[in-house]
């Protein structure tokens, strides 16, 4: 309030020291979401704040794979700027950081393992960040079993997922 309605506070200091004040100015407003773990056996609805960035992030996060023919570690170009879009998001999100998941198929003759998985991952976090991302940014995970794409079983697992980690705050 400044000088329009100065404090009442009074002490040793000048008394413009105690008509100082903070003013705040909301920039962006939070979500509330929710999960619900009560099918995991933990009994409750798990709520949360998540920043608008995150929601976004998320949302961008669930539409993105990108899949690698069998045994190999190389990506189009395509799924590349896909990738480096989501990394640059996750930057620009300081609430959010992305994980890059490196999947593996276990079907015979597929030539895919676990250590093809990890290096899929390691192999698009390096250019990514030869692209100019900053690695803190980025989380490289891989299983160790092959994991298939939920209710879409045709779909290879010779591929990468995306995830959003959350920053405590």
């Amino acid at each position: 309030m400044g000088d329009r309605r100065p404090s009442t506070v009074r002490g040793p200091q000048p008394t413009a020291y105690y008509d100082r004040r903070v003013e705040f100015t909301i920039t962006e407003k939070l979500r509330t979401a929710s999960i619900d773990q009560s099918n995991k056996g933990f009994g409750a609805v798990v709520q949360w704040q998540v920043a608008p960035c995150v929601a976004r992030l998320q949302r961008a996060v669930e539409k993105t794979k990108v899949f690698y023919a069998p045994g190999s570690v190389t990506v189009a170009q395509a799924d590349l700027n896909a990738a480096f879009r989501l990394a640059q998001d996750a930057a620009d999100c300081p609430q959010a950081r992305l994980r890059i998941i490196g999947q593996h198929s276990d079907e015979p003759g597929t030539r895919d393992s676990i250590a093809t998985g990890r290096l899929r991952a390691v192999a698009l976090m390096s250019s990514l960040v030869g692209a100019g991302l900053d690695p803190g940014q980025i989380i490289v995970g891989s299983p160790s079993w092959s994991v298939g794409i939920p209710g879409q079983p045709s779909l290879s697992n010779s591929r990468v997922d995306f995830d959003v980690i959350l920053e405590e705050s």
